[in-house]
């Protein structure tokens, strides 16, 4: 029997986002993992909320998806990358180190 919880969990399942390396310096990679298509966003955001990049913007395909974060204009620090798409939102933490 699927429940409005039990749909929610599928969702969810739908995307997966890590970033390497992890801690950064000056780059990274933002794999995201879809397991359809889908229009998304990648923002990168700082502790207190603001965002202080647009990473990436466009449709996300079937599979592993690779976007370049170039952080070498950003101070170090601890950041968040969220991926926004109609469906759902992903964020994973990011640590730069300068």
């Amino acid at each position: 029997i699927n429940t409005g919880i039990g749909s929610v969990k599928a969702i969810e399942t739908l995307v997966s986002m890590k970033a390497y390396p992890n801690p950064l310096n000056n780059a990274a990679t933002l794999e995201i993992s879809a397991n359809h298509n889908m229009e998304a966003q990648v923002y990168l955001i700082d502790m207190t909320g603001k965002v202080v990049m647009n990473v990436w913007s466009g449709k996300l395909t079937n599979g592993i998806n690779n976007i370049s974060l170039d952080a070498s204009n950003l101070d170090g620090g601890i950041y968040f990358a969220r991926m926004v798409s109609a469906e759902m939102n992903k964020t994973t933490k990011l640590v730069i180190i300068k």
